[in-house]
């Protein structure tokens, strides 16, 4: 019921809000002090640069992922390999774990593992497949670049997505825009 709810409320609130962005920007900067107004715009520009790379190149470097670990599943199959259960839940468990940065690739591999001691060779085929999907998605797209631009060293990414995971499962993936924000805006403020 909440789902529902949430689904016939967000869109119209949604479109509020981009189709009122002058009047709603006019109101924020009625509420700013003037010497602040620049620096509090700044910092929203900053969050929202961030949030949007990281939702246009890993949801995309995931949906990719994603399809061509099923289409290869499906080749493989068709070409006389193994056959592979579930295809559909596979690929789309490989694109699910793009979305975490740093860590996700590697936990892509945890199906191999937990299928190579009962059938080794859907479990060679699959790390093929996701090999092959996770270097084609990723170059598609571009995944290194995105890295350059969350801002964080891998060295303070990757503990601040342990610390946070242990609030909730759904900090695995938002931990890092949300680091990446924390730290570009207190970047931003010292300087």
């Amino acid at each position: 019921l909440g789902g529902a709810t949430g689904l016939i409320i967000l869109p119209p609130w949604m479109l509020t809000l981009l189709s009122d962005r002058r009047r709603g920007r006019l109101a924020v900067d009625r509420r700013l002090a003037p010497w602040l107004r620049q620096d509090f715009w700044a910092i929203v520009r900053i969050l929202d640069r961030i949030a949007s790379t990281y939702i246009r190149v890993f949801f995309v470097v995931a949906v990719a992922v994603g399809g061509l670990t099923y289409v290869g599943m499906e080749l493989v199959e068709a070409a006389g390999g193994p056959t592979i259960e579930q295809p559909l839940a596979l690929a789309v468990f490989a694109g699910a774990t793009q979305l975490i940065p740093e860590i996700g690739p590697f936990l892509g591999i945890l199906p191999v593992l937990l299928v190579l001691p009962i059938a080794p060779e859907r479990a060679v085929a699959y790390l093929g497949v996701y090999l092959a999907a996770r270097w084609l998605g990723a170059g598609m797209v571009g995944g290194r670049l995105l890295e350059g631009r969350l801002g964080v060293h891998p060295a303070l990414l990757i503990p601040s997505i342990v610390i946070l995971t242990q609030f909730g499962w759904i900090w695995l993936f938002i931990a890092a825009p949300v680091v990446s924000m924390a730290v570009t805006t207190v970047r931003y403020i010292h300087g």
